[in-house]
């Protein structure tokens, strides 16, 4: 509002104050009314109900009770004269009406009010012979009508009509509420005018333009501006969008909120916009304004501009690339590994760039020489060669690692900034001595390889007597990467130190004489073949990953847990299969054994699909190894009639798998043999809790397997060897009172037998060389008393198990073309008849005391060398 409608509105309130006052003050006026009886109308008594106001209404006869207004007699067709000319329709012809005179000043004020509930004045009755006389009355008779019209429009009337233009509602009753309710009046028009709202700023953005330059980066400013200044801190976000450029290659893409303290009308966006060599049109991007806080937008979009710069008459600069190189490290000395930096094209004149190393898993010092320097092209020249020193042992090491990078181009630019220099290992995983073999049968329990602390191969062989081990499990890390346990930090060339220790503990057994397989996927994380198959890699990418694995570790024997939602997967089940023909045409000494999940009825359908998967795809399978295990209550009972051991289970599963895979080659004109079949339970309690694997179930299936000379027995694992919680199933232990290596025991003797060294905790190189002694019997060297039996021994089958007796507690002699073992101090001998000791070798012993071991080495080398 105005200072002019105000105070106009003021003076208004004010005048109508004054003159309600004066109304209020001043006496009643009579009004002349025509009652139907035709007298002249008195002074109205006032009204209860309606004090202030005049209205005209039937009047009471003195001392009676007031009569109902007669009606006037009307035709059907009369109709009701407009209100404005009500009194003089009503006007009797024959009658003048005059006001009442005045008495006194009480009886004045009496007769200028009415009362409102009042009937209506007889005027209001109106026959239809009325109006004629109406319309023909002479002058003298329109006279008092003017006058009765008048009366009615009374002084209050008047000020009541002006009141209600300022929002006053009738005629207040005294001069008091009259003067309260303008000066009510009067702050509420001053508050209106304090309190009246501010309009807030609008918020708006301008475009802008740049030149886009030739390297790095130059900013497009954007000016952000308030129409007007704020009491209050004003925010509004942004947000950029292509345009004809393109975010991440012409300009950095953007988002925030500008913000505007008090009294700040300007601020700047400024988005980066990449500079570049390349000749390219004009392009342009946009800022988009959203979300204003205590402002509006009035313009929310601004373009920016990016002029190119490039001439594309000027030659451009060639780029100069490094490439990646390998060297094999070599026994001794130092070796140079050669990486070859080139340029794009030919240039015009002198080309340098700088190169420096650093390293990865390999170590300048004591892997490589590091190296820097400057590679110089003269003009016309495309090609250089940056070498590298690469320092060589006999180490067994994963393969290592090293970068080369290239910085401060001069005449050129760079495209490819740094190479990877792979040095790769050739020595090999066994010292001199002999390489641990296989043979068609073998026992290779299952280690956890990402348990921690990481578990030393060579004092659990000590402890348990194994020579080969199966190590779980490999699987695709977050980058796609094989790893240990699926972990990162566990990838083979990690240098985080629970990976060395790894490395570690399987260069240190395989030293000493023993061997692994290495065993990928398994039931928890994800396998590297479902990895790949959902990122769309190729086979020839997945065969390359488990070559470099073979590579690292030095392995011959490759396992494939494929179990849980990877055996039901057909796209990584049919990548695997085509990855593994491929690896075996590249390493045809690769033996590759399948394990899957099974019921005492065989392998599911799922499984048998892995299998004939992989025979069209051309694998040629060392064998299926089943796992014994976690079949549930209905598919294998453990209680009521029909409850049989897991021992009898697992001999169950292994001949329904093996009729199930024989059907599978012998429709591809192929034949498969029982040792082919691999069996691994699971020891002590599994995870159905009702399921037992007991040491007489492992006998049991020990005895099974000779007979039908299945190829790999196995357990999972080793680390639950031992006794444990009676009844629970944990990682750790058995959930059975039986001693450490109980299980151990009853398998160790079980096909090939390699020595293992353990005089050298670092692997002493002197394992190794074991004959594969497979299918025979084992004979337990005990303390009989008076017992001499006589043996009939086949060395390439059976063996003699010494347990824990010592190299002081027997002896050895060659007898009529005999060996004879005597007991001493207990009168008793073992003689095997018709074999004597050179004909003997170090498989056909098993001894977890080291000094009978040696012994026998040496009784036996001393033989042959007669």
């Amino acid at each position: 509002m105005s200072s002019t409608a105000f105070g106009l509105r003021v003076g208004s309130a004010a005048f109508a104050m004054s003159l309600g006052l004066a109304v209020a003050a001043c006496p009643g006026v009579a009004v002349a009314d025509t009652p139907d009886g035709g007298s002249a109308s008195q002074p109205s008594k006032p009204s209860k109900s309606s004090m202030g106001t005049s209205r005209r209404a039937a009047q009471e006869p003195s001392g009676g009770k007031v009569d109902a207004p007669r009606k006037s007699t009307r035709t059907p067709s009369a109709s009701r004269p407009a209100s404005g000319t009500r009194s003089q329709a009503q006007m009797p012809a024959t009658n003048d009406s005059t006001s009442a005179p005045e008495t006194d000043s009480s009886k004045s004020a009496s007769s200028s009010a009415t009362s409102a509930t009042a009937e209506p004045a007889a005027a209001e009755q109106v026959s239809a012979t009325s109006q004629p006389a109406a319309v023909s009355a002479p002058k003298a008779l329109v006279a008092p009508a003017r006058q009765a019209a008048a009366a009615a429009l009374s002084p209050a009337d008047i000020v009541s009509g002006f009141l209600s233009l300022f929002g006053i509602k009738g005629l207040p009753p005294s001069p008091v509420q009259l003067l309260t309710g303008m000066l009510a009046l009067i702050r509420r028009e001053i508050e209106s005018l304090l309190r009246r709202p501010t309009a807030v700023p609008s918020v708006s953005i301008t475009d802008t333009s740049l030149v886009e330059g030739n390297a790095g980066t130059n900013d497009a400013a954007f000016t952000v501006t308030l129409s007007k200044t704020s009491t209050k801190t004003v925010t509004v976000t942004y947000t950029t969008a292509d345009g004809t450029a393109t975010a991440g290659q012409d300009y950095a893409a953007s988002t925030g909120t500008v913000t505007f303290a008090p009294g700040v009308v300007s601020q700047v966006i400024n988005v980066a916009v990449f500079g570049d060599t390349a000749v390219e049109p004009t392009e342009t991007f946009t800022v988009v304004l959203s979300g204003p806080s205590a402002a509006t937008i009035s313009r929310a979009t601004a373009k920016a501009t990016i002029t190119d710069d490039d001439d594309a008459t000027v030659p451009q600069l060639p780029s100069v690339s490094i490439g990646n190189a390998s060297k094999a490290e070599g026994n001794g000395g130092t070796s140079n590994i050669s990486f070859t930096v080139t340029l794009s094209k030919a240039a015009t004149g002198v080309v340098t760039v700088n190169y420096a190393t650093s390293n990865g898993t390999a170590t300048a010092g004591q892997d490589y020489t590091a190296a820097t320097g400057t590679v110089t092209f003269a003009a016309g020249e495309t090609s250089k060669t940056i070498t590298v020193a690469v320092t060589g042992d006999a180490t067994v090491e994963p393969t290592e690692t090293f970068t080369v990078t290239l910085s401060s181009p001069a005449g050129a630019s760079i495209a490819t900034a740094s190479a990877t220099g792979t040095i790769t290992n050739d020595d090999t995983a066994t010292a001199p001595g002999g390489t641990a073999q296989w043979g068609k049968s073998f026992f290779a329990p299952y280690v956890d390889m990402g348990a921690y602390p990481v578990p030393n191969l060579l004092a659990l062989s000590k402890t348990y007597g194994t020579s080969l081990v199966t190590l779980g499990f490999m699987q695709a890390d977050e980058n796609g990467n094989l790893a240990w346990a699926g972990l990162a930090a566990l990838e083979p060339n990690s240098t985080n130190e629970q990976a060395i220790a790894i490395n570690s503990s399987i260069a240190t057994f395989k030293a000493a004489g023993g061997d692994v397989m290495i065993s990928f996927g398994g039931a928890a994380g994800t396998s590297i073949a479902q990895y790949y198959a959902t990122k769309g890699r190729t086979a020839q990418q997945l065969a390359d990953a488990y070559a470099t694995v073979v590579d690292t570790y030095g392995v011959t024997h490759l396992d494939f847990d494929i179990e849980g939602a990877a055996v039901a997967d057909p796209a990584s089940v049919t990548l695997n299969a085509q990855a593994l023909a491929l690896l075996q045409k590249a390493k045809p000494e690769v033996q590759i054994w399948y394990t899957l999940p099974v019921l005492p009825t065989g392998l599911t359908a799922d499984g048998v699909n892995v299998v004939d998967t992989a025979l069209k795809a051309g694998v040629t399978l060392a064998g299926v190894n089943v796992m014994a295990m976690d079949y549930g209550e209905s598919a294998a009972p453990t209680s009521g009639p029909n409850a049989k051991t897991m021992g009898a289970y697992a001999i169950e599963a292994a001949e329904s798998t093996y009729a199930q895979v024989s059907a599978l080659y012998t429709a591809r004109s192929k034949t498969f043999s029982w040792s082919q079949i691999g069996v691994t339970p699971m020891l002590g309690v599994n995870d159905v809790l009702t399921e037992v694997f007991t040491v007489a179930d492992a006998q049991a299936l020990e005895d099974f397997a000779r007979t039908k000379g299945i190829g790999m027995l196995s357990m999972w694992q080793v680390l639950r060897d031992i006794p444990g919680t009676l009844g629970q199933s944990t990682t750790g232990a058995s959930g059975l009172s039986d001693p450490v290596g109980s299980f151990s025991n009853v398998f160790n003797d079980y096909g090939t037998i390699n020595v293992v060294d353990y005089t050298n905790a670092a692997g002493g190189g002197g394992g190794g060389g074991g004959t594969p002694v497979t299918g025979g019997t084992s004979t337990t060297i005990g303390w009989a008393w008076g017992a001499n039996p006589v043996l009939t021994f086949d060395p390439a089958k059976d063996t003699l198990d010494f347990v824990w007796m010592q190299a002081q507690e027997f002896d050895v002699s060659d007898k009529s073309g005999s060996t004879v073992i005597t007991i001493v101090g207990n009168n008793s001998s073992y003689t095997l008849a018709g074999v004597t000791l050179s004909q003997l070798q170090i498989g056909n012993i098993i001894a977890k005391d080291t000094g009978t071991l040696a012994k026998w080495q040496s009784l036996i080398d001393s033989a042959k060398a007669v």
